[in-house]
């Protein structure tokens, strides 16, 4: 009867002890995990950026590494990308930029790289390693996948293209300084051409309108108004005469009705037919007066 308070009391012991050392296990497998997490935060990511893609093979390629880190800017030792593993491509020069904003690091190489084969080629090749502070193991960087191709030489140099483009342009601006000049010469032959006709029509209804006039002197003034009507209903005068059928009316009434026109009449006649001539022809509005 004794022993049962013993035994159960033991057990409760053994289970006091057992609490504190599993708590330990496990806080030590957090703070081992946060460690990994923390350092692989703060590892070196790599960005590879080429210019161009698609690159002739007697033209060069830029390529820029960018290794980013957080943390001290010494924690790392990183050594020259190794680019022997890229036979594909001659590097012709290297440059380095080391930056630092914050708590962030920034390692910047850039390659001037000649393409030697036609082809499609990863770049994501280049090996990169680095060296934490300390420690003589070398850790390597994995680079993306980048893809470059390689395409057969081009026929002209940059230097000739831009020769050539230059010499277009040229060639260009002057077939257009041509064609100005010959438009300019074709719209003013045109419009000499227009003048003299113009010129040649307005002085043929000129003449026929002072051709008339001999038939007043003959005292044929019928006819006379028969000739002005004439030259009004003209395909160049029609849309620009006056009072048309005013002046019909009069030629008819002397030449059929027997009627007698008064001098103000045959002026009044022969002006209707003048204005409509300046109108036809603005251009020689100034000669028109002069003949009057």
């Amino acid at each position: 009867m004794v022993k049962n308070p013993v035994v159960r009391k033991n057990r409760s012991c053994g289970h006091a002890h057992a609490g504190p050392r599993q708590a330990k296990n496990v806080a030590f497998i957090i703070l081992f995990i946060l460690s990994l997490a923390s350092r692989s935060a703060a590892e070196p990511q790599a960005t590879l950026k080429p210019h161009p893609q698609k690159v002739p093979l007697n033209r060069e390629l830029r390529v820029t590494l960018e290794l980013v880190w957080a943390g001290e800017a010494d924690v790392y030792d990183i050594p020259q990308p190794d680019t022997s593993v890229l036979p594909e491509f001659q590097v012709t020069s290297r440059k380095i930029y080391a930056t630092r904003n914050r708590d962030e690091n920034l390692l910047q190489y850039e390659f001037a790289m000649k393409p030697l084969k036609e082809g499609e080629y990863d770049l994501g090749r280049m090996q990169v390693k680095y060296y934490e502070k300390g420690k003589d193991i070398p850790t390597p960087i994995s680079l993306p996948q980048t893809t470059v191709k390689v395409l057969p030489a081009e026929l002209l140099s940059p230097r000739a293209r831009a020769g050539i483009g230059a010499g277009a342009v040229v060639a260009i601006a002057a077939v257009a300084t041509v064609l100005v000049v010959r438009s300019r010469k074709a719209s003013e032959r045109k419009k000499t051409t227009e003048s003299e006709t113009l010129s040649h029509a307005r002085a043929s209804l000129i003449a026929k309108l002072d051709g008339s006039r001999p038939l007043l002197l003959d005292g044929k003034t019928g006819e006379y108004l028969e000739r002005l009507c004439d030259i009004a209903e003209s395909d160049e005068l029609r849309p620009h005469m006056e009072k048309l059928d005013d002046l019909r009316s009069l030629a008819e009434g002397v030449k059929f009705g027997g009627h007698t026109s008064s001098p103000d009449q045959l002026s009044w006649a022969e002006k209707l037919v003048r204005t409509a001539i300046q109108k036809a022809f603005p251009c020689e509005e100034q000669e028109e007066q002069d003949n009057e």
